[in-house]
């Protein structure tokens, strides 16, 4: 019985320190993320803040360019889902220190307009410059919109509607540019892909967007074709990472990775 007993007791304490074990490595792993993504945060800030000291006034090339700190690592505060909360946490963003933000003309999923309006709130308490702040957006397929609350015209062609939807995303976001401007997720056929970066070259020849990408392609060869017929070559790619941490599929293509974590 005393025998059994102890069994009983050091099963009890056995399981007790293997449970208060993975609690820890659980904590550990949380605080290491954290740690993690300060530093992302800290480095961000303190990029931004050399710039500014060691230029003064930025030329206008490099002001206009979503490329004044390529080949460090950014955070893009994510806007979406955020509902009637947008304006506000936008505004508290840029006061806690972001200076990319990420959006999209899709009603379904993001408040572009409440995006701009923070913005600017922020940027005018904050005596920021367009320069300071870095905006992506992106055109999404009628595939990815509610039917009932579609940005753009659905009659027009594809090409026509993502010229459309940047146009609405300008009045939206209160600029004049867009500094990245993403196509949301691959249409299903390569002659639809093709017209809409068509379209995205152009506007990128105009300059009212500076980049110009492609996120949620998973088939490396649709992005392979994409990157082939490209005259503008695909510079941003963003993926889900909850299906794969943020693979840069441009590495398989070119030295220019791009460097973009999204919160």
């Amino acid at each position: 019985m005393v025998k059994v007993s102890k069994e009983l007791s050091n099963s009890v304490a056995m399981v007790t320190v293997n449970t208060s074990t993975r609690s820890r490595n659980r904590l550990l792993a949380h605080y290491m993320l954290l740690a993690a993504s300060l530093g992302f945060l800290l480095l961000t800030i303190r990029i931004v803040r050399s710039d500014k000291s060691s230029t003064g006034i930025r030329s206008k090339t490099v002001v206009r360019s979503a490329r004044i700190q390529d080949g460090r690592p950014h955070l893009i505060y994510g806007t979406a889902w955020k509902k009637d909360e947008t304006s506000r946490l936008v505004k508290e963003a840029v006061k806690a220190g972001f200076r990319f933000f990420d959006t999209a003309c899709q009603p379904k999923h993001y408040d572009e307009a409440a995006v701009g309006k923070g913005l600017a709130k922020a940027m005018k308490e904050m005596k920021l410059k367009r320069a300071d702040i870095s905006i992506q957006t992106k055109f999404t397929p009628l595939s990815g919109q509610d039917p009932k609350n579609v940005p753009y015209h659905t009659e027009n062609s594809i090409g026509d509607q993502a010229k459309e939807s940047l146009m609405v995303s300008m009045k939206n976001l209160q600029v004049d540019y867009i500094d990245s401007w993403i196509l949301h997720s691959p249409p299903k056929s390569n002659e639809d892909l093709m017209e809409v970066w068509r379209v995205m070259e152009e506007m990128a020849n105009t300059q009212r967007v500076i980049k110009i990408g492609i996120s949620n392609c998973y088939d490396i060869e649709v992005f392979r074709l994409l990157y082939k017929q490209a005259k503008h070559k695909p510079n941003v790619s963003k993926t889900n990472s909850s299906k794969s941490v943020d693979v840069c599929l441009l590495s398989n293509f070119s030295d220019h990775c791009p460097s973009f974590f999204e919160l």
